[in-house]
């Protein structure tokens, strides 16, 4: 894959790895990622009818969470939690800018790479609100 973000991924350091490492997180979030790039989905055990749904349905919730960014709730597996940011971020193991939501979870922050992201509902902002969709 050749892809050069259009902004600088130096903007703010969220974590240090033991090795002095950084974790970077830009809150922009780059729609011109390739998202159709066949690297990306090499390892999916899917044809490509499959990976194009999964695709589409990633970029929705992505596109879901950009539009309620304060009423999210995202998850990876069986739980979701409350979104605290959204953007690009250059982490293990790819160390370039990719699509990244940010949950607070039961331990802290967490982050959840794009391809990872399973789940998202915008709920109503209150502590204790009801789903909305």
């Amino acid at each position: 894959m050749n892809y050069t973000p259009a902004f600088n991924t130096d903007v703010q350091i969220v974590e240090q790895r033991p090795k002095m490492v950084n974790t970077m997180h830009v809150p922009y979030f780059d729609w011109d990622y390739p998202f159709d790039d066949p690297e990306l989905w090499s390892s999916y055990c899917s044809n490509q009818e499959q990976r194009d749904a999964m695709r589409d349905r990633i970029k929705a919730m992505l596109k879901t969470i950009e539009e309620n960014p304060d009423s999210c709730r995202a998850g990876s597996h069986d739980f979701t939690y409350p979104v605290i940011g959204f953007g690009m971020a250059s982490a293990w193991p790819y160390w370039k800018p990719r699509p990244t939501v940010i949950v607070m979870g039961h331990l802290g922050a967490e982050y959840i790479d794009w391809q990872s992201l399973k789940t998202v509902r915008v709920v109503d902002p209150s502590p204790y609100g009801d789903v909305k969709s």
